[in-house]
């Protein structure tokens, strides 16, 4: 039996996934998915969790059930490529693999400004929306929230808190001269009259 092991079930790992169970798997295959949750989350709606306007139960539906395919839940420690081993953190479980995906999604960059790690919240997992969900929920009328990044997650987070909380001061920040620097110039100038409004 030959184990194919997908690291991470967001977005990446869940494609590769099912795209395999839509072809024909050879009967020799086991498919081994690891992930810290015991279900598939859809990280791009975090922002909503932010500002407390979804719970987090609608943003998770269960992982893909086949005959084929085992799920195994904790946070990875290692990789051994020579040996073709996974390590788990917390447990002495190891996962042997005939092929390896990593699909481990992204984590925070914060460009090397000190304090940034300390003293900033997250939306790159449920726990870390979740904390700063709490945070913007127990800021005072009036209270100032500073989003980092005008990039497309960044303003989600920033449309969704205004939209729930009205009262709120919301200020974005980010290196470039636009916001969605990444897309069309008429996107760019439609969002940004939008803020300017609201």
């Amino acid at each position: 039996m030959r184990n194919l092991v997908i690291l991470g079930g967001g977005y990446g790992g869940i494609k590769v996934l099912t795209g395999l169970l839509g072809a024909e798997l050879p009967d020799d295959i086991q498919i081994t998915v690891v992930d810290k949750n015991p279900y598939h989350s859809y990280k791009t709606e975090f922002h909503t969790i932010v500002a407390g306007t979804t719970a987090d139960v609608d943003l998770r539906s269960p992982f893909p059930l086949h005959e084929q395919v085992n799920y195994e839940f904790g946070t990875i420690r290692s990789i051994d490529l020579e040996e073709n081993v996974v390590y788990f953190q917390d447990r002495n479980t190891v996962v042997h693999f005939d092929y390896l995906v990593i699909a481990l999604g992204s984590e925070d960059a914060y460009h090397g400004i000190e304090g940034a790690e300390q003293y900033t919240e997250s939306v790159q997992s449920f726990s870390r929306a979740r904390q700063a969900g709490v945070a913007v929920g127990n800021l005072h009328a009036y209270g100032k929230v500073s989003v980092v990044g005008a990039g497309l997650s960044g303003i989600e987070v920033a449309s969704e808190i205004r939209e729930s909380r009205p009262d709120l001061n919301i200020r974005l920040l980010d290196r470039g001269g636009s916001v969605l620097k990444a897309f069309d110039p008429k996107i760019q100038a439609h969002v940004a009259d939008w803020f300017v409004k609201n």
